[in-house]
C-alpha cells in the first residue's frame, strides 16, 4: 500500500481549513513543527497565506480566539474540530485529549506485557 509521504501534513492542513471555515472562533495563528508560526489574516484565505511555503511543514497547533479575546490552543484533529464547532467545551476537549493519550499508553503497555508473557511461555516450552 502506497501513500503520499506528506499524508500527515495534508491531513493536518485539511483539519485546519475545516476549523477555519466552520469555527465559532477566530483563527489567529498556526504553529508548525520546528517553532515556526504564521499569523492568519481574516481577510484572505488560508491557502493563499500558506502558498509561499514551498514544503508544507506539519501543523502542530492552531490558536483560536473568542469574541472576549480568550485564546485557545488546539491540535488540528477531530477533537479540535469538535471544539471549534462548539460541540465540546475547552475542558471537555482537554479531558478527551488526555484520555486518548492515557488509553494509548495503557494499550501499549498491555500488548507489551502479553508479548513478553507469550515469549516467556514459548521459551519455557521449547527449553
Amino acid at each position: 500500500m502506497c501513500f503520499s509521504s506528506n499524508a500527515l501534513e495534508l491531513q493536518a492542513y485539511s483539519f485546519t481549513e475545516k476549523i477555519n471555515k466552520g469555527s465559532r472562533y477566530k483563527l489567529v495563528r498556526i504553529d508548525f513543527l520546528g517553532d515556526t508560526s504564521v499569523k492568519v489574516d481574516s481577510d484572505t484565505t488560508l491557502a493563499s497565506q500558506l502558498k509561499h511555503i514551498s514544503d508544507l511543514p506539519l501543523i502542530k497547533k492552531v490558536l483560536l480566539e473568542d469574541a472576549d479575546g480568550k485564546q485557545y490552543h488546539i491540535e488540528p484533529n477531530e477533537l479540535g474540530l469538535q471544539f471549534s464547532n462548539g460541540k465540546l467545551t475547552y475542558k471537555q476537549y482537554l479531558l478527551a485529549k488526555r484520555n486518548g493519550s492515557r488509553n494509548l499508553l495503557l494499550y501499549t503497555m498491555g500488548f507489551t506485557g502479553i508479548f513478553i508473557l507469550m515469549a516467556g511461555t514459548f521459551i519455557g516450552y521449547f527449553l
